[in-house]
């Protein structure tokens, strides 16, 4: 599997996570993915809820709003290979108003005996 073939099929599923983000419909994000252990709707949307009140931020934004990423060295939404060939890891970096800020979600992709892929959400973090 390539980069881009990774990024393929995960965008869907964060563009669909993202947007449950945006909409406050945490609940909903468990028709698109998993949570790993030590995680839940309950705890990403603590994390996020802490992050914007520190942060001083009012929301996230859809998945999609034009995003202005000035010499930064990479793309907003990323994908890491693994070498084992049992399937990759994204991060999406989230933006409100169309710049970035320092929240990342993380998440993982695994081969699933159908040879298709389950997707796992792994934490959500401050670069």
């Amino acid at each position: 599997m390539t980069e881009e073939e990774a990024l393929k099929t995960a965008e869907p599923i964060v563009r669909a996570i993202v947007d449950c983000i945006a909409k406050n419909k945490y609940e909903l994000i468990y028709n698109f993915a998993e949570f790993s252990e030590g995680i839940s709707p309950e705890v990403l949307s603590n994390v996020i809820d802490e992050f914007m009140s520190n942060a001083e931020i009012t929301h996230i934004d859809k998945y999609g709003v034009q995003c202005m990423i000035l010499n930064r060295s990479r793309p907003q939404l990323r994908a890491i290979i693994y070498s084992n060939g049992k399937g990759f890891y994204i991060e999406y970096d989230f933006s409100t108003n169309g710049e970035l800020n320092d929240l990342t979600l993380q998440m993982k992709f695994l081969i699933d005996d159908k040879g298709g892929f389950r997707a796992y959400i792994e934490d959500c973090h401050v670069l």
